[in-house]
This record gives structure tokens, sequence and C-alpha cells, in this order.
């Protein structure tokens, strides 16, 4: 339920916010950042750089995907021991017997990272969907019962015959994590962090008593994920629920291109080393190592000009994205809140796309000017 102060908050600017940042990844800090606004109505944008960069939280979403969960896998495979093959086509269910008998029995972890295992896109897994009071974080040992009520309810379904975008595989991907590594998701996430020097965000909510909360949704209050799944599983989860400033984005693709770079074993990510198959890829599949890939689409929403064969990214149902090109650097952050009215979301949903289209497109040409001349172009194509 949205609370009147959480309403009149977010509809004391009417705002459909937005932060971005771009440059080469390889440096700690990006080159170029700034913001934007639009009014309700979509029609009246500014956009703007600053000599600081903006500190705005936004939920982060679907990106919470490859930014931890990702993260975390390839940290499991490193410290496993094992060989790429041996790792990467071992079965899930190893460690998610509740898959045993069900027609995911026989998924490897790299069917269900890249999409691939037969999970269809989303299920309300609650009754309410949103648990007015949610459960304590399921990923974790002392809550493993209530982890597998989720997992049997999610090996119950039909399963889909083709790749197929998933948030209930990404789940499930989560608790074999939680269980090989014996530890609770916000634990692991928080180590890695630490071990990389990253700091506060990106983090899991609830956030409560920080300022400078962007509002996803005007029916929950600021600071609660958004996604009601990722909200009843206690706020933790491996498909949504992380939180962040565009900077601190940043830093954590820095973070994780210095690791790649000095991991020998997990270099293949990148596109290098024996195990490369980033320029190999099937053309049809869309997916790689759990991240998206360029689509043939003209309007795409990694932006045109993106090479298909060496940029990866993924898209965030609350309007953010991330796209790097992981041979010359080059790489941006787009993090935005486009849903937050309802009532215009059929156009939201139209002009994100557009606003990708351009604003990464022009990361890839070098072309980041200031002003209004090509943000007008975005409101009325």
């Amino acid at each position: 339920m949205t609370t009147t102060k959480t309403k009149e908050a977010a509809l004391s600017s009417k705002r459909w916010r937005g932060d971005w940042c771009a440059g080469v990844v390889s440096a700690r800090q990006p080159a170029v950042w700034g913001l934007f606004e639009a009014d309700q109505d979509n029609k009246a944008f500014a956009l703007d750089s600053g000599t600081q960069p903006p500190a705005n939280i936004f939920d982060l979403a679907s990106l919470t995907k490859v930014i931890c969960t990702s993260t975390l896998l390839l940290q499991t495979y490193v410290e496993s021991g094992l060989g790429f093959d041996d790792f990467f086509s071992s079965k899930v269910s190893e460690y998610v017997p509740e898959l045993e008998s069900t027609p995911y029995e026989g998924c490897t972890v790299l069917e269900v990272w890249e999409h691939r295992g037969g999970f269809k896109a989303h299920e309300f897994l609650f009754s309410p969907a949103r648990l007015a009071k949610p459960h304590k974080c399921f990923y974790g040992p002392e809550n493993d019962e209530e982890l597998s009520l989720v997992l049997k309810q999610i090996a119950s379904l039909s399963p889909v015959e083709k790749e197929e975008y998933s948030d209930l595989g990404s789940i499930v991907l989560g608790a074999y994590i939680v269980r090989r590594n014996k530890s609770g998701l916000r634990d692991l996430w928080t180590a890695w962090k630490k071990d990389h020097g990253l700091k506060s965000y990106p983090s899991f909510g609830p956030l409560k008593g920080v300022t400078g909360i962007i509002p996803t949704d005007l029916r929950h209050p600021v600071g609660e994920v958004n996604d009601d799944n990722a909200f009843s599983l206690g706020s933790v989860s491996s498909h949504a629920g992380l939180f962040s400033s565009v900077i601190d984005v940043w830093r954590y693709m820095h973070a994780l291109m210095e690791w790649v770079q000095f991991e020998k074993k997990i270099q293949f990510f990148l596109g290098r080393g024996s195990k490369s198959r980033l320029s190999e890829k099937d053309p049809s599949q869309r997916f790689y190592c759990g991240w998206d890939t360029v689509s043939a689409d003209p309007g795409t929403h990694a932006g045109y000009g993106a090479d298909a064969k060496k940029t990866l990214g993924h898209l965030g149902y609350a309007g953010t994205a991330l796209w790097w090109n992981v041979e010359t650097e080059s790489a941006a952050v787009l993090l935005t809140n486009c849903r937050v009215y309802p009532e215009v979301l059929d156009l939201s949903k139209n002009l994100i796309k557009r606003l990708r289209h351009e604003f990464f497109g022009r990361v890839w040409q070098n072309d980041l000017k200031m002003g209004e001349s090509w943000w007008d172009k975005v409101i009325q194509k």
C-alpha cells in the first residue's frame, strides 16, 4: 500500500528521472556523467551533465541477475577447483534436488545461466503476490525449508520449449549458489564486494533512512524493491533486489573487469582464453554467460552501432540498463524510474526503448553532447 507521505514525495516533482555515465570501464571513474528529468506527460526533457557524479539511488531490478548472481556463479566456479566443462555441464539438481523427477532434472548450470533451462519467464510465487509481512530472507541456510517450497512450486510448472529469459530460472540458480556455498545470498554478495574494494552499493534493500532514493512505483514505499516475488522472498533474491547509484554500478563493472583480467580461470567470460565462446556464439542464442547480447532489431536497446560480437549488457524492468564492449572497454550505465507512473506505462515502454537506443548509440559513436537537440528526437519519434 502506498503511504500518503510516499505518494506526496513522488508527486512533488512529477518527474521521470534518470542518471547516466559513460567511459572506458578500466577506469574506476567514468569519463562523463549526468542526469535527466521529464514531466509526467513525458513532454519536457532536460539532459545535463554535472561536476559531481549523481548520487541518486535506483532500484536496479533485473540488473541484479548479472551484477550479483552471475558474479557469484563465477566466484563459485573459481573456488570449486573444477574445470570449465565439469562445473558448467554439471546438473543444477545436484544442489537443487527439488528438480529431480521433473522435466528440469537434466538442466545444466550453463543452460540455466543462459536462460535455456526451460523455465517460464515469470510466475507469481506467493498469494497475495506481494506479502504484507515477508519472511526473513529465503536465501540462507536458516530458511532453506521455505526456499524449498518455492523451488518445488517452480519445478511443478510446465517447461517452455525455447530459450526464454526467465526470472524463475534465476531464482533456481540463486538456490544453487547459496546451497553450494553454504551461505546466504546477501552474505556472499557483501563478501565479494569487500574483497573487490566496493563499499555500500550495489546492495540489497529494503533501504531505510537513506536519502536520495528515486521512487520506482507509487504503489510501494520508497526503498522497497519493486518486484513482487523479490519482496516476498525477503527483499533479497537472485533475480531482483539490488539498489545502487549509477556511479556505484560503474565501480562494480570496473571491479569485475579487473577481476576477470587477473583470474585466468574466468577470462572466457570476456571472450578470451581457450574456452572463449563469445565471438563463436550461435547468432540465434540471445544470452551469453547470463548477459544479454545485441539483438538484430534496428531499434535495439543496445544502441545503434553496437558490435553484436563484442557487446554484452542487461536491462531492468524499472528502466535500468548497462552495456559494454568487452574489447574496446567502452561502456555506459543508464538508470531510470520510467515506470513510476503506471498510467503512462505504454508510452514509457516505447520511450525507454528509444531512449536507450539513442543514448547507447551515442556512447558507441563518442557523441554524448549535452542539450535538448537530440533528446527531442527521442520524444518526437
